[in-house]
């Protein structure tokens, strides 16, 4: 990533914008084994810090364009790498969560086209 934040100085931050990633439930700790129940919340901001912090997430994301596709066949193979390694209730809580931000996605755009209120994001102002 520091790579690609070197080439791209004024536009890397987009990529993030309205992603999926990846976040720790609760603290890494000896109780959980190190291995803390993981969740899926979506990326509202981007900063970068020189000196890196000491709690931070694995990094599984997905971009906009990536988890708002249609389609099972989709669904699984994206999850699939959100999975990842991670122990059985965290792939469980995962997938739950990814889905659910999958309908909420659906759910918007359908309110969207009914000219129906709805307080999120505007999906079109972020491609």
């Amino acid at each position: 990533m520091r790579i690609y934040r070197k080439e791209n100085p004024k536009t890397w931050t987009k990529m993030f914008k309205h992603a999926l990633i990846n976040i720790p439930l609760e603290p890494y700790s000896a109780k959980n084994n190190y291995r803390p129940l993981i969740g899926v919340g979506l990326i509202k901001n981007v900063f970068y810090l020189n000196k890196p912090k000491a709690l931070r997430t694995r990094g599984q994301f997905l971009t906009f364009d990536n988890w708002s596709k249609k389609g099972w066949k989709h669904f699984w193979r994206s999850s699939a790498f959100l999975r990842h390694d991670h122990k059985l209730k965290s792939k469980i809580n995962i997938m739950y969560q990814y889905y659910q931000w999958k309908k909420w996605h659906k759910s918007y755009n359908s309110n969207k086209l009914n000219n129906t209120s709805y307080k999120g994001f505007d999906v079109e102002n972020i491609r």
